[in-house]
């Protein structure tokens, strides 16, 4: 049950959309794993709400990843965290 809930909640902000969050700037990164920190959640349970997995998230954080569907990933990311791509 928690997933399909986790999921709806996720699909919701997907829609929604995210500003600003086109790349994954060094900023943005260390952005995104300091938000990872502060609500307690892992590396893994972000990248099992992207349906990706860790690996690929871990590229995508490091800027080894940065073609279109990644740049979809990220938007997500930053909708997912509520954090700006400014």
């Amino acid at each position: 049950m928690y997933g399909f809930i986790a999921y709806v909640a996720v699909a919701t902000l997907i829609i929604q959309g995210s500003e600003g969050c086109e790349n994954m700037s060094d900023d943005l990164s260390i952005r995104v794993r300091n938000e990872l920190y502060r609500k307690k959640m892992k590396h893994g349970e972000l990248a099992e709400l992207l349906g990706i997995s860790g690996p690929y998230l871990s590229d995508i954080l490091n800027g080894r990843r940065t073609g279109p569907k990644a740049q979809e990933h990220i938007k997500h990311i930053c909708t997912i965290l509520n954090i700006r791509g400014d």
